[in-house]
């Protein structure tokens, strides 16, 4: 059984996608006691002394930076997955992918709503934030792989 690196590298990629996508809504089902003892860590470990304004604010900001890093982690794997995909296919599939990782953020912060948490559209459009620089992560990956081997073919 000859199994070509293509179907191999899809495979992956759809299993990154999967264990991603899990990960976000495993973070989701966590109470807010649970969301905000993860944030308080890394705020703990970013300062020291600040006054209780100033600590809230950071913890804020590293609850919003987990949306944007997970999303984008989300974005990547779905852009690799989508770079794997036959030309003549991939026209049809940036589309679902941008629908996809919408979907997720929705289920996402709907998901949230019963952990006691609040749900908010302003988090939906971090999320999206997120898978789009994710996505173009990738693409400019990529685009940089190409110009670079176009270069080195010409030499």
């Amino acid at each position: 059984m000859n199994i070509s690196k293509s179907l191999i590298l899809k495979i992956l990629m759809l299993t990154a996608i999967i264990t991603v996508t899990f990960t976000i809504f495993f973070n989701s089902f966590k109470d807010i006691v649970a969301s905000n003892k993860a944030s308080d860590v890394v705020v703990d470990v970013i300062v020291s002394d600040q006054s209780n304004e100033e600590i809230d604010y950071l913890k804020l900001i590293v609850r919003k930076m987990a949306h944007l890093v997970e999303y984008a982690a989300l974005g990547v794997v779905v852009m690799l997955y989508v770079k794997f995909i036959e030309k003549e296919r991939r026209k049809k599939f940036y589309g679902a992918a941008l629908f996809y990782t919408l979907l997720v953020a929705v289920v996402d912060e709907h998901i949230q709503s019963f952990s006691n948490r609040t749900s908010s559209t302003g988090d939906i459009l971090l999320d999206f934030l997120g898978v789009l620089i994710g996505f173009t992560l990738v693409l400019a990956i990529h685009f940089i792989y190409v110009k670079l081997k176009k270069r080195k073919k010409c030499s």
